[in-house]
């Protein structure tokens, strides 16, 4: 994961809504044009960015790491969610992805905002600072209001717009999941810090080596003590809560995916001492690596069952 930057985008004759594509990546995208037409478009998603527009986001095909404000966690296609303007995001994909995002603004530089209907949308607009993930039916609506705007003009986009504002204010409770627990101030995170981008940049690429306090410090020419200040701020956690997030997440993935041992996964994901990591993965998932995977293959035999 990078450093969250600020995502510049070009602006959009004759529209107020931005639709991306992509079937590979986050850089080599399409943006559509006023006429429905594909056109290149270089995106950062799968660097931590962030940018003034909401982001109505659904992943086709893919899965990987996402990091939305404080929260790390896996996404796994389909996947859909909602993120606040200036809301530090990055999809760290495990292979090749596909999805479609809308953006939009609802500030005063958008005409949207003047629409006095959108004064009923401030609770949602409120939620979405934490990032929500759409869930059950309303994901299901959502997914297939996103899609059908791959193949419209900008007017019949605007149209369908308004209707996945309808599908998200009148959906239920518990369709929606908030992601990250605190709100980054990232407005006042100072632009074109390459510094600190590329320390986050190393510990992404490197945390599953020992990563050095030292090390990053001297990375960001900043003192010490400017520095965790600075971390914390940018990331919601302190350097050693971060790193180990990450590695929790390898674990986790490892877990359900392979039959490797728990020991074997936990020493390639960076850990050096067991009891270390079986103290923070049961702090942070709730119960032991084998009951973990235990509980997870026993739903997906379940689902299976089910389904025959």
């Amino acid at each position: 994961m990078l450093t969250p930057l600020h995502e510049l985008t070009p602006a959009l004759a004759g529209q107020s809504l931005r639709v991306l594509i992509w079937d590979r990546d986050l850089v080599d995208m399409w943006c559509l044009d006023q006429s429905g037409q594909r056109q290149p478009y270089i995106g950062k998603g799968s660097h931590w960015h962030l940018h003034p527009e909401y982001e109505l986001t659904m992943i086709t095909r893919g899965d990987g790491v996402l990091s939305v404000g404080d929260h790390i966690g896996r996404f796994t296609a389909p996947d859909c969610l909602l993120l606040g303007a200036h809301v530090p995001h990055a999809w760290t994909s495990e292979g090749a992805m596909a999805g479609v995002s809308l953006q939009f603004r609802v500030d005063a530089a958008s005409g949207l905002a003047s629409l006095p209907e959108f004064d009923q949308l401030q609770p949602l607009w409120s939620r979405a600072r934490h990032g929500l993930r759409w869930a059950g039916g309303t994901g299901e609506r959502l997914r297939e209001q996103l899609l059908a705007m791959e193949t419209q003009p900008s007017l019949e986009r605007l149209a369908q717009f308004i209707a996945l504002i309808g599908t998200m204010r009148q959906s239920h409770a518990h369709d929606a999941h908030e992601l990250s627990e605190g709100i980054l101030f990232t407005e006042d995170i100072a632009r074109g810090d390459d510094a600190m981008h590329e320390v986050l940049a190393h510990i992404m690429d490197h945390s599953s080596e020992e990563i050095r306090l030292g090390t990053v410090v001297r990375m960001s020419g900043l003192s010490q003590a400017t520095f965790c200040r600075r971390f914390v701020r940018m990331t919601g956690k302190t350097m050693s809560a971060y790193v180990n997030a990450i590695r929790l997440q390898e674990v986790r993935r490892a877990l359900l995916e392979t039959d490797r041992s728990v020991t074997d996964i936990a020493i390639s994901a960076g850990f050096t001492s067991l009891t270390n990591f079986y103290a923070l993965f049961r702090r942070a998932v709730g119960c032991t690596p084998l009951a973990f995977r235990k509980a997870r293959q026993s739903t997906t035999t379940s689902r299976i069952t089910t389904s025959s």
